[in-house]
């Protein structure tokens, strides 16, 4: 069944119209027809799209729909024919906190720079924020510098050293020890020469040609003295 349309003629009394009779019970059908619809739940209403849907359910002859409620910076706004929705368009403000002060940017299209101070640079490469350490003398800047592991010289000197303080030496080992040079007393410290006999005069002279005397080491001296007179 659908909707029935009166016949109300071409002009009033013509004769060519349904008579009150045909008129009323074609509004009685179309009642009856609208009632069983709405009643049957065929008047329904969808939500289109894979997002979220407003309507939520029919309850009767009601068709019933979801609330809006704006979530964190978002507002929402309406008059008798638009509902209005009103987002914050980014930070309200950004802090930055340095070892020296603060500064606070305020929300919206604003930037903030990072550069470089005393000896660093910086670069962005992509996404990523790099500070690299530049400059020279390094070491030199730092007012206690400290080794946390093994210094390779690689083959280089350490030259203008004033006071060398070590556990142990491995290596050569060149210069002044109290100011002298160990290199040239070393032979005086090794082997002392006293020369040969060549005539023997008295038992004495016997003896000290056919034995030799042990003056023990410069670790275990012996107890004999031997004078051999002055210069």
């Amino acid at each position: 069944m659908s909707i029935e349309t009166i016949n109300i003629g071409n002009i009033a009394n013509d004769g060519t119209g349904d008579d009150l009779r045909q008129a009323f019970i074609k509004t009685n059908n179309n009642f009856t027809y609208l009632n069983s619809t709405v009643n049957a739940g065929t008047v329904t209403a969808a939500n289109l799209g894979a997002e979220t849907g407003v309507f939520a359910q029919k309850s009767d002859t009601t068709l019933q729909f979801k609330s809006l409620r704006g979530g964190a910076g978002i507002t929402l706004s309406n008059t008798g024919t638009t509902v209005t929705i009103t987002g914050n368009p980014g930070l309200e403000q950004l802090i930055t906190i340095s070892d020296n002060g603060s500064i606070i940017t305020p929300g919206g299209n604003q930037t903030i720079g990072i550069q470089g101070g005393t000896n660093t640079s910086t670069r962005v490469s992509g996404t990523t924020l790099h500070v690299d350490v530049t400059g020279t003398n390094l070491v030199a800047l730092d007012p206690a510098p400290k080794l946390s592991a093994s210094l390779n010289a690689n083959n280089f000197s350490i030259t203008g050293a004033q006071d060398v303080s070590a556990v142990s030496f491995t290596g050569n080992l060149t210069g002044l020890v109290h100011n002298i040079d160990v290199r040239t007393i070393g032979d005086k410290l090794v082997d002392v020469d006293l020369g040969t006999f060549t005539t023997v005069n008295n038992v004495l002279d016997l003896i000290i040609v056919n034995f030799d005397f042990d003056l023990g080491t410069y670790a275990i001296p012996s107890s004999m003295v031997i004078d051999g007179g002055s210069m």
